[in-house]
């Protein structure tokens, strides 16, 4: 019986433990990493490819003509998020990729999990037909299954 296995591999503890280790150090080096919330996500100003243009005109303008920037204007942090937003853009693509391989690849696990579950949920269950040892473990697998399934509304 033929499944669809795209994902064959194995992650050690030890590989676990490196990788864990890995994270720690990569939190430890951006503690101002924030999570914003869906409403100040909203309502921000964004910065996207066209804005990325104006950004960086606006800061070579500065760069270039400090002696038009008024004084009370911070100068100082202006710069220091402009070389901040540098490093995290060097960053971002290699995280980012990361964080979504591996969304894909317990998406594609996960879904050949549930489809080999099935297969052998239908081998568990002819055979307890033949062994009451194993009918408590289907029964509590189906008991499971209607817990799990929606509600159906009528239209």
């Amino acid at each position: 019986m033929a499944t669809n296995n795209r994902i064959s591999a194995t992650l050690t503890a030890t590989d676990v433990t490196a990788i864990l280790a890995a994270y720690v150090i990569i939190k430890t080096k951006l503690p101002f990493l924030i999570t914003l919330s869906p409403a100040e996500r909203k309502k921000m100003r964004k910065m996207g490819q066209k804005r990325h243009g104006y950004f960086q005109d606006v800061y070579d303008g500065v760069n270039a003509f400090p002696s038009a920037i008024i004084a009370g204007f911070p100068l100082a942090e202006y710069t220091k998020d402009a070389t901040l937003w540098t490093a995290l853009m060097q960053l971002a693509p290699q995280i980012m990729g990361i964080a979504e391989s591996l969304d894909d690849t317990m998406m594609q696990l996960g879904s050949e999990l549930v489809v080999n579950s099935d297969i052998a949920y239908g081998f568990l269950k002819a055979a307890a037909k033949l062994d009451s040892n194993i009918r408590p473990t289907v029964d509590k697998i189906a008991a499971g299954l209607k817990q799990n399934k929606a509600p159906k509304t009528t239209p």
